[in-house]
This record gives structure tokens, sequence and C-alpha cells, in this order.
């Protein structure tokens, strides 16, 4: 996993990290802002989704929705189930 910190390292880490704010509602703030086309990785846009999620309504099989865009099956399930692009 890396390289093992000495005690003496962590401590050092530890005084230069002391008193700085880390809140979560910051955390939450920068990933709200990458969501669907802001992510630099994204490969779909909020219409493919919901196309993607209306084929799969109408009966269309994973596969065969996969073969009309870039991603793979297994991620046209993962949308469908709204483990991915849950905001939409």
């Amino acid at each position: 996993m890396g390289k093992k910190l000495s005690e003496q390292h962590r401590k050092k880490i530890s005084v230069a990290n002391k008193g700085k704010v880390r809140a979560n509602h910051f955390r939450q703030l920068n990933s709200l802002n990458k969501r669907g086309t802001n992510n630099t990785f994204a490969v779909l846009d909020e219409d493919a989704v919901l196309w993607i999620r209306e084929q799969a309504s109408n009966g269309m099989m994973y596969k065969d929705i996969a073969e009309f865009v870039p991603i793979g099956a297994q991620m046209v399930g993962k949308i469908v189930r709204r483990e991915n692009w849950k905001y939409i």
C-alpha cells in the first residue's frame, strides 16, 4: 500500500494539520459540481442517460442498448438501476 511512515513523520503531519477544517459539506459541494457532464471523464450526457432508461423500460436488453452508446452492458444496468447518474 505504500511506504510505512515512521512515528516521528506521522507526528509532524499531525502537527501540520492541526486546526485545519475539513468539513464534509465542502467535500459534498465539490462532488456536486463534478456531476454528469461536468465530470472530465463523462462519456454520456443527460439525454443519453434518459434514452437508456427509456429503452430499458420498453423492454430492450442491456446488451442491445450498449450497442448504441459507447458503454458496456454492465454500465447500462447500473444506469437503469440508478447506481450511476442517480440525480437524473
